[in-house]
């Protein structure tokens, strides 16, 4: 049940606003930039039976935060979020395959339910996240396809969601079991889609990772770009060094794309796991950290977030339940600034996501077996901005709620 109600909106006004929260970005519009007025949480139940999301609301006048639990509940647990501005994609993964639409203004009423799977498709395309380039173009990344979804992000119907693909075919391994390049997280940076794949070999139940590589599409033209990063390869993508981005691997800030990986699920060799940067305009890459660099750390990096050119968050997680650790380090030379920046190490605690908002805070996903929730952190200082905003289940994925306001 929900803790708190909401003024309900009829569905066809809601509709409209799902259709005009979309900005198309014009050029002749003055620069602006996102106001976060809150975020969804894709929360799981801690044994994988269920999931739901939570709405974080932002009062300005009073300056605090409230949440609001019990949206979007499922029997599954496969679930995350993504957004636009006040839009709100609910993306079922893999075997659900599906995108409802939302309002933030509503989140009890679905305006639309699609498909990511293509006609032809029989096996699961398992999309792993949403990107809005504006209110007439997005895309869907898909995991278990070899296929970008090119799609509406204000469809008025299901067969009007998908408008293109982009073939990414060309990166998956040969002889893996899946045909898919296991494409895991894109960003929009300079103009460009960069979307980062493991490329798996899965035979049975080995999952090999082999070279990652980023392609890079040209948002304009759909097409995907000659990068020359390795005049050696038959790909025009970027190769990685470090193994096995995840879904939530990719940063963007200035003129840098950043990518944290895991390293393989089975090794036990840290060098694999890094933050790495790609440069948006020549492709070049170079190596901010190894995870076998950090004193005294035995667990790979999952996932890094900017705030400054001189200022960023990792954290890396091992064991079972997960215990995680946040790291304060600088982009430009890898060094580490502060270790375990919010106790959840100490306190026993796992870390599901990361995300930084208009107010360069940084919000975390925290799991706790008695306290999941929200933890919001002023990056100055590092100190926790309001108490933790407490979750029924564990907290994954954040989304931000925004709005733009020119400069």
């Amino acid at each position: 049940m929900l803790k708190k109600s909401l003024l309900n909106i009829a569905i066809a006004a809601a509709a409209l606003s799902l259709t005009a929260c979309l900005d198309s970005g014009s050029s002749n519009e003055p620069e602006a930039k996102p106001i976060t007025l809150g975020a969804v949480v894709q929360t799981v139940a801690a044994d994988y039976s269920s999931s739901q999301v939570a709405q974080i609301d932002y009062d300005k006048d009073l300056d605090s935060y409230e949440l609001t639990d019990g949206y979007m509940v499922k029997d599954k647990s496969d679930y995350t979020v993504a957004s636009h501005l006040d839009s709100i994609f609910h993306i079922g993964r893999n075997s659900i395959d599906t995108v409802d639409f939302y309002n933030k203004d509503d989140l009890t009423t679905n305006l639309l339910g699609v498909s990511t799977n293509l006609a032809v498709e029989q096996s699961s395309g398992n999309p792993y996240t949403f990107i809005a380039l504006n209110k007439d173009k997005g895309y869907v990344i898909r995991y278990g396809a070899d296929k970008i979804l090119v799609v509406d992000p204000t469809p008025t119907s299901a067969n009007d969601f998908v408008l293109n693909t982009i073939d990414l075919s060309a990166y998956t391994v040969e002889g893996s079991e899946q045909a898919s390049p296991n494409a895991a997280d894109a960003v929009i940076a300079d103009g460009k889609l960069f979307v980062v794949m493991q490329r798996m070999h899965i035979e049975g139940w080995t999952w090999t990772p082999n070279t990652a590589y980023i392609a890079v599409i040209d948002t304009e033209t759909d097409m995907e770009i000659e990068t020359n990063a390795d005049t050696t390869d038959a790909f025009k993508g970027i190769p990685l060094s470090g193994v096995n981005p995840l879904g939530g691997s990719l940063d963007v800030f200035g003129d840098y794309v950043y990518v944290a990986e895991r390293s393989s699920y089975s090794s036990t060799d840290l060098s694999e796991s890094k933050i790495e940067k790609v440069h948006v305009k020549n492709y070049q890459v170079s190596e901010v950290i190894a995870a076998d660099k950090i004193v005294n750390n035995q667990a790979p990096i999952k996932q890094a977030v900017i705030v400054s050119a001189t200022k960023g968050y990792f954290y890396v997680s091992a064991g079972w339940p997960e215990v995680s650790s946040i790291y304060e380090f600088n982009p430009k030379n890898g060094q580490i600034v502060n270790a375990d920046v919010t106790s959840t190490a100490l306190n026993g605690e796992g870390i599901g996501y990361m995300a930084v908002d208009g107010k360069n805070q940084l919000w975390i996903s925290v799991s706790s077996s008695d306290n999941p929730g929200i933890d919001i952190v002023d990056t100055s200082d590092n100190s926790l901005v309001t108490n933790r905003l407490t979750t029924e289940l564990n907290p994954a994925r954040i989304a931000f709620i925004e709005e733009l306001s020119a400069e």
